[in-house]
């Protein structure tokens, strides 16, 4: 299995402010952003690497202008920065495994997770929302889920037609 990382965003807010990060892998660099109120207020690119050193750079990028920059943006930050709270955390990367592509993206807000996985042709897609602590977890539910349906499905099977039958397509036709 492939993992090839897409890029991973932070939400914050502090008083009234939005701000957001942003680690943008290209094919020659990764792009750290860092936004103020929707104003692109810091930006450096870095060698490529993986999702697991983006945190770092992020971090990095914050802490140097908030430390070394002046105006109201530093300033809201440097003396309010107790009340800087973490809205969201959103990752997308590209997993690979034996010739299928899918885009997953996964959101975490406090303790719910919501993953997504999309073919590249964006025809088929997967979404699910789960409360939990950290992503093994998600995916211990995930796994539970699985089997659960793994038994459904011999039930299912005998009665496919008649549940995927629709009576009222017969006669009012999808637009």
């Amino acid at each position: 299995m492939q993992i090839i990382p897409i890029k991973l965003e932070y939400h914050l807010e502090i008083l009234t402010h939005k701000m957001y990060s942003v680690a943008e892998h290209l094919s020659t660099e990764r792009r750290i952003s860092f936004y103020f109120d929707d104003k692109l207020v810091s930006q450096k690119s870095v060698a490529p690497g993986d999702l697991l050193s983006d945190d770092d750079c992020i971090s990095e990028l914050v802490r140097n202008y908030c430390q070394n920059k002046s105006g109201v943006y530093a300033d809201i930050f440097r003396n309010h920065s107790s009340k800087v709270s973490l809205n969201s955390k959103k990752m997308e990367a590209w997993v690979i495994d034996g010739g299928i592509e899918v885009k997953a993206i996964v959101i975490i807000e406090k303790d719910c997770y919501t993953v997504s996985l999309v073919t590249k042709s964006g025809e088929d897609s997967f979404m699910g929302k789960f409360k939990a602590m950290d992503f093994s977890e998600v995916l211990e539910k995930l796994r539970i889920f699985s089997m659960m349906l793994g038994g459904v499905s011999d039930d299912l099977t005998r009665h496919i037609d008649e549940l995927s039958s629709d009576k009222v397509s017969e006669w009012i036709k999808w637009k």
